[in-house]
């Protein structure tokens, strides 16, 4: 098959799947959970590089001769490799810190955030609270207005 008639025979394929019901058009119970965020703390461990020699092995069945000459071509290039490793773990860490300063950031913001949005709300039911006080004031007035104010009894007078 031509890599010009994949995507067509996929797609006839696909046809003739779903015709015998093998692929159910309702995918609400398909849910890709996103992954779990890494800690701080296991990012700062990654973010130094520190080769392990242990890892440098071979599983083939020539494996032992095989390792030897991995850890001697190691060994040749180790000023080289180590240079870059250092570099790039100057870099992680920086990172890092500049990581944990947006953190500590974001976190001041939100707590500013959360205080103005607390004076805000405050300020917006002390707002109601008054006209809520005002239309009562304003009935109550309509209400003695409409008595007379002879009609009002003091008391102690009959």
């Amino acid at each position: 098959m031509k890599p010009e008639q994949a995507v067509a025979a996929a797609r006839s394929s696909l046809e003739r799947e779903r015709a015998d019901g093998s692929y159910s058009e309702d995918l609400e119970g398909w849910r890709v959970q996103p992954p779990e965020r890494p800690s701080t703390d296991s990012l700062l461990e990654w973010a130094i590089i520190e080769p392990d020699m242990d890892l440098v092995v071979s599983t083939r069945r020539w494996g032992a001769p095989i390792s030897a000459v991995k850890r001697v071509l190691v060994h040749l290039t180790r000023q080289y490799t180590a240079q870059l490793a250092s570099q790039q773990t100057r870099v992680n860490v920086h990172l890092m810190g500049r990581l944990g300063e947006l953190d500590e950031r974001l976190a001041d913001v939100n707590h500013r955030l959360g205080d103005l949005e607390n004076a805000e709300l405050g300020r917006r039911i002390a707002e109601l609270e008054g006209a809520e006080l005002g239309r009562r004031i304003a009935d109550l007035e309509d209400a003695d207005i409409g008595r007379g104010i002879g009609d009002v009894e003091s008391p102690g007078r009959e």
